[in-house]
């Protein structure tokens, strides 16, 4: 992948030409979190060309009731993991990149399925206790992986190694299914309790409506770095989060259909609706063969003039 990149943009300084294997432990190229969905049971699909697909569990609301995680390092999916970190140790002398941590509610998807929904009004105890032990789960995971390697989600999103790769980012990818007063009652003290233990932290929400939650992120402190969605307002997100790294998403959809003056446009407004350059950075994802190279230097062309010209 660094091989193909570097001959496709040679200019834009992306992949490396001469690239060679490294100690990678996780899909850094990748955005894909499946790997506690497995180590807690659930069934994965793997595929040859596209990413793991998630078999919910279906757990009843009498399985939840007393559930409680498994040891971590006596699931089956953590003992191959550590042999393929030890046999790469051996062979290298260390290891690099980590594994997507997924995140509380998209995890107690995955095992409950869509009824958590309903079981947040109708056995709300249940359910602090259920996502209680998926979060000491996580964390005991991120834990282990950053111990190696020292990051844990260049997995998540690939843009934290430009701003700091040690931001532990949590995946509130679903968040964007439930208001904002749930998401305070359920899982904002487990956004501020892991923002407590693993520093710097940020959030990472890709769904439209970041900034209908925004002024409930700011409730977690040291809160330094957020995903923002595409078609989420900034101007809104910057007014609740001034002092965080807003990495703002585009649209693939968009890039694959627009020409690359309408992408020029839609760098130029999302950086002047998210106010201060400092702390703005640009990711796209799931671009496939429908987008154009020209789209890609647009892409970057515009973050290029908007940075020499301090345009906002």
């Amino acid at each position: 992948m660094r091989r193909e990149l570097a001959a496709l943009f040679p200019d834009l300084g992306l992949g490396q030409a001469n690239s060679v294997p490294e100690p990678v432990i996780g899909a850094v190229h990748l955005a894909s979190g499946y790997f506690i969905a497995e180590a807690l049971g659930c069934q994965i699909l793997y595929h040859d060309a596209a990413p793991p697909d998630v078999i919910p569990m279906g757990l009843d609301y009498r399985q939840i009731e007393n559930w409680k995680p498994p040891v971590l390092c006596d699931t089956k999916a953590m003992v191959d993991f550590e042999q393929v970190v030890t046999a790469l140790k051996a062979r290298f002398g260390c290891v690099t990149g980590d594994v997507n941590w997924s995140g509380v509610q998209n995890t107690a998807l995955d095992l409950r399925g869509m009824s958590l929904f309903t079981d947040y009004y109708d056995r709300p105890d249940v359910i602090r206790r259920f996502l209680d032990g998926i979060a000491e789960f996580i964390l005991s995971f991120v834990q282990f992986v950053k111990g190696e390697t020292r990051t844990s989600s260049v997995s998540v999103n690939r843009s934290v190694i430009h701003v700091d790769p040690s931001v532990n980012l949590h995946s509130n990818c679903s968040v964007t299914m439930i208001s904002a007063d749930v998401y305070e009652e359920f899982l904002l003290p487990f956004d501020q309790r892991f923002a407590a233990e693993l520093e710097p932290y940020g959030i990472h929400h890709c769904g439209r409506n970041a900034d209908e939650l925004a002024e409930s992120y700011a409730k977690v402190e040291g809160l330094c770095f957020v995903d923002v969605g595409w078609g989420s307002d900034l101007a809104r997100c910057r007014k609740a989060l001034p002092n965080a790294f807003l990495n703002i998403r585009l649209s693939p959809a968009r890039m694959a259909t627009c020409s690359p003056d309408d992408i020029r446009e839609d760098v130029r407004r999302l950086a002047r609706d998210a106010g201060r350059l400092d702390l703005i950075g640009f990711c796209c994802v799931n671009l496939d063969d429908q987008v154009s190279d020209e789209n890609v230097r647009a892409l970057f062309a515009a973050v290029s003039e908007i940075r020499d010209e301090g345009y906002v």
